[in-house]
């Protein structure tokens, strides 16, 4: 679910998954919890659920489906489920913040040498899905559940801000992928925007131009800059071929995404057997 969330805009734009969503979407419905929790992997057995980034693929993947194909009954089909797991994300929360029953909880899973807090994320995904079901609901005409959705997620970025945002926009764990997901799902008031893709930009340099995103920040960072003007350092990252970078892995062979960043490295070798996929 984590990984089907991050590459599902990658993937319309590459192939017609049109009919896969659209199918694996039953699945993840089938697999909902009762109570509302999505599981890690769908289809589910079993298994951790109410993982941040990963659940929330119960919302992102359809939102995004309908975005790439249009098609309105994706929407009508899973509004019900994707409205449940955000009113199981409020019952797990404290005062609207990810605290609590995070499952999996896996971070920014697979970042090098950053440590995004696991509560910040979490809390950031909470808005993000909640904003999202916001539109689907005004998509399909319902105006109520938009207005309703629309002003849960002002309440989540308040405490958001109140929580995790200094006053002079920097936020806690100060990784890339904090500011990338703040300024994606637009968790920052305008003044505040500029400020975070600055330290963005500040934390890329520091590392000699490089990347430390894991699964959730990575698939924001590129088009986070060039919406904030930081295209030159878009393409400094995207252009990149020395570790940890997308064309390192190029440069080594790869003809697809390898799991791990450091799924082989000259020093070191291979990764762990165990987790290190190279068709990822």
């Amino acid at each position: 679910m984590g990984d089907a969330q991050v590459f599902v805009r990658t993937a319309t734009c590459n192939a017609d998954v049109a009919a896969f969503f659209t199918k694996w979407l039953v699945d993840v419905n089938d697999g909902q919890s009762s109570d509302g929790a999505y599981f890690d992997v769908s289809p589910a057995t079993t298994g951790n659920h109410g993982t941040p980034a990963w659940a929330d693929a119960g919302v992102i993947c359809p939102w995004t489906i309908y975005l790439a194909y249009g098609d309105r009954r994706l929407l009508e089909k899973h509004l019900p489920s994707m409205i449940k797991w955000i009113e199981w994300c409020r019952v797990h929360s404290t005062n609207l913040i990810r605290d609590k029953d995070r499952s999996g909880d896996y971070a920014d899973w697979l970042s090098q040498g950053a440590d995004t807090p696991k509560d910040v994320i979490g809390t950031a995904y909470f808005a993000y899905s909640t904003r999202l079901v916001a539109k689907a609901c005004k998509v399909l005409g319902k105006h109520e559940e938009a207005a309703k959705y629309e002003a849960l997620f002002q309440e989540i970025k308040a405490a958001f801000n109140k929580r995790y945002v200094a006053a002079d926009g920097r936020i806690a764990g100060n990784t890339q992928c904090v500011y990338a997901m703040a300024l994606k799902f637009e968790l920052l008031s305008e003044a505040l925007k500029p400020k975070a893709a600055q330290y963005l930009e500040d934390d890329i340099k520091a590392k000699g131009w490089h990347l430390s995103t894991g699964f959730v920040g990575v698939s924001y960072l590129l088009s986070v800059l060039t919406e904030s003007g930081k295209t030159d350092t878009a393409y400094k990252l995207l252009l990149e071929d020395t570790f940890p970078s997308w064309l390192f892995s190029v440069k080594h062979g790869a003809t697809t995404i390898w799991e791990r960043w450091d799924g082989w490295t000259p020093d070191r070798g291979f990764q762990d057997p165990g987790m290190n996929s190279f068709n990822h």
